[in-house]
């Protein structure tokens, strides 16, 4: 179409090419006028071909956008991928990389088939799989984060990055876990506390398999938890931090950690002593199942153990330490070891002011 035919090219708002013509020339009085409508009418005609091709330009960049954010989501699922040991969470590693492969696929084909879109519907799609793309990167790395040397120190939910509450995934299921990142090359998962005696911890075999108490103050993880997250390295650390009621603070470390699955009654499998609070754990409890006052598996089949000594642990004949027992305010207590004794640092008739277990990868 040539300029001298007067004609103007136009996109409508439904993108169907129209055109502006000025009509047979006339030559009366009215002509002038005519011509100014005409061309007034052309000059609206132009804008919105400025705007349609605007639209097509904002949908090529926004193609390119949903490109580079489900790259990144990719190569931030890749980082994670480092963290994930047993087979079960490389196959979910697959599956989602997958997933995301299709969004990236679906986004680009979506969107070059609605160019002729107004930019609310295609911000609409930008959102849509913006928000399913964070969804599956923040599920893949959950996955991975199965204890504290795993968590990004940044994200803690309460406390500090050093030590506070970070969510872990135990089983596929969400867990807060207090994560203590600076004792001892930190990377500690917390799975025991005493520390004011609010929290009972005379209880039965079915709480102390869910777990009970705060997490930021007297707690246990349960023992199902506990043996969840043993499942996902090889082997596990363990270090117990005891302080007695003068300040004085003591630590027993082990190499090896581990505890048998619930069909066993989660036998303690425990090596590699090192510390200051000399060893009261290996020696007399390791091989041992989980006893409680509703539960005896001790090693004396004539006596309750965790009815006797007020508590719930590892128990052999009967004990050497008692982490769980009665929390005697002041530290010496007449009755024999019902207390939270760890006997190789003050016997069997002092109770800690405090103790923490907890557990990390080994290096």
């Amino acid at each position: 179409m040539s300029q001298d035919d007067g004609e103007h090219i136009y996109f409508g708002d439904n993108g169907v090419s129209l055109q502006c013509r000025p009509g047979p020339k006339v030559t009366n009085a009215n002509s002038s006028r005519q011509d100014e409508d005409l061309s007034s009418s052309c000059k609206d005609k132009d804008i919105s071909m400025i705007i349609s091709k605007f639209k097509v330009i904002f949908s090529i960049v926004t193609v390119l956008f949903i490109l580079i954010l489900a790259i990144l989501g990719v190569l931030v699922s890749s980082a994670f991928r480092r963290n994930i040991h047993d087979k079960e969470l490389k196959e979910l590693y697959i599956e989602e990389t997958r997933t995301l492969e299709r969004i990236l696929i679906n986004s680009v084909a979506g969107a070059t088939s609605s160019l002729n879109r107004t930019g609310s519907d295609l911000m609409n799609i930008v959102e849509d799989n913006k928000k399913e793309i964070e969804m599956l990167r923040r599920g893949l790395h959950m996955r991975g984060v199965t204890d504290c040397s795993k968590v990004d120190p940044s994200n803690y939910k309460s406390g500090n990055q050093n030590r506070g509450v970070f969510e872990i995934t135990v089983s596929g299921q969400p867990v807060d876990a207090f994560c203590d990142l600076s004792t001892d090359s930190g990377n500690w998962t917390v799975i025991q506390r005493r520390m004011d005696g609010s929290v009972d911890f005379y209880r039965t075999h079915a709480e102390y398999v869910i777990g009970f108490g705060s997490v930021v103050r007297e707690y246990w993880i349960g023992l199902q938890n506990l043996y969840n997250i043993l499942q996902s390295s090889e082997n596990f650390e363990l270090r117990i931090d005891m302080e007695d009621w003068n300040g004085v603070r003591k630590f027993a470390r082990y190499s090896r950690f581990d505890i048998g699955p619930p069909q066993n009654n989660y036998v303690l499998s425990v090596s590699g002593y090192s510390g200051t609070a000399g060893d009261s754990l290996h020696a007399a409890h390791n091989g041992f199942g989980f006893s409680t006052k509703d539960h005896d598996i001790d090693g004396i089949p004539t006596a309750n153990c965790a009815a006797i000594y007020k508590g719930a642990w590892w128990y052999a004949r009967c004990h050497q330490s008692n982490l769980n027992g009665l929390y005697h305010h002041g530290g010496p207590h007449d009755s024999f070891a019902d207390g939270i004794n760890w006997h190789s640092f003050r016997g069997y008739n002092y109770s800690l002011s405090f103790a923490e277990m907890k557990i990390k990868p080994a290096r």
